[in-house]
Formats: structure tokens, C-alpha cells, sequence
């Protein structure tokens, strides 16, 4: 049920921002491709690759590190920073929500932009920091 409300509210900020609604574009937070831990961790030097973290300001204070060579971006403040990723780019976010809820929203929110390549990390932050995958202290963008 929070995830349906979650994204009901998703929908009324793209609609009343005057971008095309979810419900135009037929995407829904379940549609949105996830990416996992595995497959990230592999796929980590790649160029073509961006990460994302978008965790909420309480979780991203708590913790001295981050996935490595992600950045932070403020998941509020996405008109002012998406222009810096190009849509060819692998966009990878990902959060400490139980079901990807912030970045399944940032990832939905890109595809109904035209990105082609937007993944949400599944389980996100938690899983990652619990395997004891590559991080970077914060503060290195």
C-alpha cells in the first residue's frame, strides 16, 4: 500500500510539473529494471556506467562511505542535475528503501524522460554494504 501511494505521488509531481505522467507513458514502478549487486559490482569500471545515490539525507548522514564511484545527488533536486547524464549512459540508483522505493521513482522518472538505461539497484545500499563490495569514503565524486 505505501508503494502505491508512493507512486501515486510520483505521478501528481510529474503531472503538475507539466512533464507527461506515468500513467501517459505506461510506466510503472514495476516496470522499472533492476539492477543487482552482482551485476553491478561487475560492471563497476565501466564507462558507460553512472551511480547514483540517492539514499535519504538521515541514511546518507549515517554512513561514512558509498558504493564506489558513485556519486550524490539529492533525489528532490532532479530538474537541477539530470542535464549532467547523458541518455546514453547506464544510470544506476539506489537507496535504503525495502522495495527500491526512491531509486525505483528516480529510475521511472528517467525512463519517462527517454532514458533507455535506467536501473534501480535491487535491495540497494544494505545488501551492498552487508557483502562488503567495493565503497569510497564520502566526499570523493
Amino acid at each position: 500500500m505505501r508503494g502505491v501511494l508512493f507512486l501515486l505521488l510520483i505521478v501528481l509531481a510529474l503531472g503538475s510539473a507539466g512533464t507527461a505522467s506515468c500513467a501517459e507513458t505506461a510506466l510503472t514502478i514495476d516496470s522499472v529494471p533492476k539492477m543487482t549487486i552482482d551485476e553491478l559490482k561487475g560492471r563497476l569500471d565501466s564507462p558507460d556506467l553512472v551511480v547514483i545515490d540517492v539514499r535519504s539525507v538521515n541514511d546518507w548522514e549515517e554512513s561514512a562511505t558509498k558504493i564506489k564511484g558513485a556519486v550524490r545527488e539529492d533525489p528532490r533536486k532532479l530538474a537541477s542535475w539530470l542535464s549532467k547524464y547523458p541518455k546514453s549512459k547506464t544510470i544506476v540508483f539506489y537507496c535504503s528503501c525495502p522495495n527500491e522505493e526512491t531509486s525505483g521513482s528516480m529510475a521511472l522518472q528517467l525512463m519517462a524522460k527517454g532514458y533507455k538505461k535506467a536501473y534501480a539497484l535491487k535491495g540497494g545500499w544494505k545488501p551492498w554494504e552487508a557483502a562488503k563490495y567495493p565503497v569510497d569514503p564520502k566526499g570523493t565524486d
